[in-house]
């Protein structure tokens, strides 16, 4: 599916230059906040990477036998995706330490290759400066700048995902063996780290379609490409979920299931497409997600833009499927970004290499200045409005405001061989104070009357050695903790605190209680710690 062959001189001559600078631009944008703790937005999501990757580093890099720390004192050997940015990232700790900032910088390279792949694609639809506005959305998206630098999987994800599109269709046109194992690699990479981008095998069945009919899907080559591309990942799902069954505390694939796809009905609730709409305006900005519904309405007259329309209706698909998912994480709408990319440049394409165009611009210097008036000032109101829009993400203290400064508490308070008891809502993973305490732990919450006591003992038995009870955007652990009066008096009656706060409590639960004093009343009313 070629390009126009007609060629703008200006774009032909400058064209690398100006990827360079979006490219550039892309990654300073990227590297802001690179040095901040894992406590901004999905703070839960990157400490349960960071975390599974610093216990690669320190057991002996067994990357088939992924280990969590919230299952206790068991090894919590538990799998998610394939652990290829895990493993990567734990290789660079053997160089250079433990840090954050580690994992951060290799989602930013895996960006950065993402964009020049995105340029790679478009360029086979577009002519150079539609090619490069199609880069530079796909580039500048808010959602995309945040994520791809967030210690989570989406900015591989987003790497494998192109390619595999972008070779798929090189060695459909080229025919080339080393496109056709590329195209191969960079799909079983993509489904391997992050499954539900199957959904690109659509778009690709089409590509394939359109090339040789019905009678292309008896031949070997396409059946090669797609047991290479889905075996691996197929391999990989099944071991998860034997690994996941005999260890995982708690693990339900029909629970797992549940969650990813949500009740039927959330499919026809106004909440579910209020937020994909939402979810869409910080993926795309308002201006990007114009430019998509511009496109989508200019490009249906061209043939070889149709396989841009399959790909973003399977993305559509895969969003009404994973519902529950997609009307809780804004990043699962991240796999519709190269689509709506291409949208955009089919719009480029369409307006400004029309004949109209051409004519409007060379009706003297005028009209061009008013033109890039009008660009520059829409610029700045797309990119203001951006900037509203993630900004709050970057906060590190409006979520767990409490995490780091618990955690400190707890590695220089508490014995390294002991376990946490983790009140800290909503008590599902506790993965952000678990992570940074650098202990295992269970999650906990405080049940009616006497059981929240044998519970406590039960996993003091188990060897839980401290109890943790934070505040956070959630809920208030400490108010739960306190609201059971007879679990409150038990604490404070039979075990020493170690820190007392209006929005946190740790006590010590191998040192018993030396006094039936309570002096902690007088300095929790006071907000204090001890």
């Amino acid at each position: 599916m070629p390009a126009n062959p007609e060629q703008s001189s200006f774009w032909r001559r400058h064209e690398r230059a100006v990827l360079i600078a979006v490219i550039l631009l892309g990654l300073t944008l990227r590297l802001y906040g690179v040095t901040l703790p894992l406590t901004d937005s999905h703070h839960q999501r990157q400490a349960q990477t960071a975390m599974v990757t610093r216990n690669l580093f320190e057991n002996h890099m067994n990357i088939f036998y992924t280990q969590y720390d919230i299952y206790g004192n068991s090894p919590g050997y538990a799998i998610l995706e394939f652990p290829l940015l895990n493993a990567l990232v734990a290789l660079m700790y053997t160089l250079f330490g433990v840090h954050e900032m580690i994992g951060r910088l290799a989602t930013v390279a895996f960006s950065v290759g993402a964009m020049l792949l995105m340029h790679r694609l478009a360029s086979r639809f577009f002519q150079p400066g539609p090619a490069l506005a199609a880069t530079a959305m796909y580039a500048l998206s808010p959602m995309n700048i945040y994520f791809s630098r967030t210690f989570m999987p989406e900015s591989p994800m987003m790497f494998f995902m192109v390619g595999a599109v972008c070779f798929f269709l090189e060695w459909i046109d080229r025919q080339r063996a080393g496109t056709y194992f590329a195209a191969i690699l960079f799909a079983a990479f993509a489904f391997l780290v992050k499954i539900p981008t199957l959904f690109i095998l659509v778009p690709v069945s089409y590509i394939y379609w359109d090339r040789y009919g019905m009678r292309g899907f008896r031949q070997a080559k396409f059946w090669v490409y797609s047991l290479g591309a889905t075996a691996p990942a197929i391999l990989w799902t099944l071991h998860a979920s034997t690994v996941n069954s005999l260890s995982a505390e708690g693990w339900a694939p029909e629970a797992d299931l549940v969650r990813f796809m949500g009740d039927f009905g959330v499919r026809f609730s106004f909440s579910y497409y209020s937020f994909l709409f939402r979810s869409a305006i910080f993926l795309l900005g308002p201006l990007g997600f114009l430019l998509l519904l511009a496109g989508v309405r200019m490009g249906k007259d061209q043939k070889s833009y149709r396989v841009l329309y399959v790909w973003l209706i399977a993305g559509l698909a895969y969003l009404f499927v994973l519902a529950g998912a997609a009307s809780s994480h804004y990043y699962y709408i991240l796999p519709l970004l190269p689509p709506a990319a291409l949208f955009a440049g089919v719009w480029v394409q369409k307006t400004f290499h029309s004949e109209m165009a051409k004519i409007w611009l060379r009706r003297g210097s005028s009209r061009r200045s008013l033109f890039a008036l009008v660009l520059l000032i829409a610029l700045l109101i797309h990119g203001s409005f951006c900037i509203a829009l993630a900004r709050d993400l970057y906060d590190v203290k409006k979520r767990v405001p409490y995490h780091l400064e618990i955690a400190q508490i707890i590695r220089q308070k508490t014995i390294p061989s002991g376990a946490l008891i983790l009140n800290d809502p909503p008590n599902a993973l506790n993965t952000t104070l678990t992570y940074y305490s650098h202990r295992k732990s269970w999650p906990f919450s405080v049940e009616p009357g006497d059981q929240a006591i044998r519970d406590l003992e039960t996993l003091r038995a188990k060897g839980a050695t401290t109890y943790v009870a934070v505040d956070n955007s959630y809920g208030s652990g400490v108010a739960e903790t306190r609201r059971n009066g007879e679990f409150w008096r038990y604490l404070n009656d039979h075990y020493e605190p170690i820190a007392l706060h209006t929005h946190y409590v740790i006590f010590d639960l191998l040192v018993p209680k030396r006094s039936k004093e309570r002096p902690w009343s007088a300095m929790e009313a006071k907000g204090g710690s001890i």
